[in-house]
């Protein structure tokens, strides 16, 4: 909603296969990635969206306290 509020274009997803469709369709600047998805691991998105045409700055985000660093 902050973003929104301050006219940014926000896409949201709610599962990783629909934000790589969203970030192959709209190319975005930035990228907030939950580690936690409910259909993959969001590490291993960050490296398919990576491997993409784009040059987006991407976010890492998780509500856990016990994700392992890499």
């Amino acid at each position: 909603m902050f973003l929104s509020e301050k006219r940014h274009r926000v896409y949201r997803a709610d599962t990783g296969e629909k934000g790589l469709k969203l970030y192959t369709r709209h190319q975005p600047d930035v990228v907030i990635l939950d580690i936690r998805l409910p259909d993959t691991d969001g590490i291993d998105l960050l490296g398919r969206i990576q491997s993409r045409k784009g040059s987006a700055k991407v976010i890492m985000i998780t509500a856990f306290q016990d994700v392992e660093e890499s």
